[in-house]
């Protein structure tokens, strides 16, 4: 399994449209991935701004090729005011569940 973080810091007077727009524009693209085990969104505050982290979890490095290959590249950073980090990739070496 492949796991790809991104990451991008949104103004915190633009964080509610941002949203709006990865629910109606980023996340429809995601779930219809072939390849792609989950998706997961995370948010934390800075001084002025939100960092808003994506962590897709990926069957392989070919699924996550093709997605990125097929996906549009509008991260929101016109319109949002957005500053993009650089994304990593990892290789999943291993995963566990609570037992409860």
């Amino acid at each position: 399994m492949i796991v790809r973080i991104s990451s991008i810091a949104i103004p915190k007077t633009k964080i509610i449209e941002y949203w709006y727009h990865v629910e109606r524009e980023r996340l429809p693209v995601y779930e219809v991935a072939p390849g792609l085990d989950s998706v997961h969104f995370l948010q934390r505050a800075l001084v002025a701004y939100y960092e808003l982290i994506t962590i897709s979890v990926w069957d392989s490095e070919e699924a996550l090729t093709v997605f990125l290959e097929k996906s549009t590249s509008d991260s929101g950073l016109q319109e949002y005011a957005g500053i993009e980090f650089e994304p990593r990739t990892y290789e999943l070496l291993l995963s566990r569940k609570g037992k409860l």
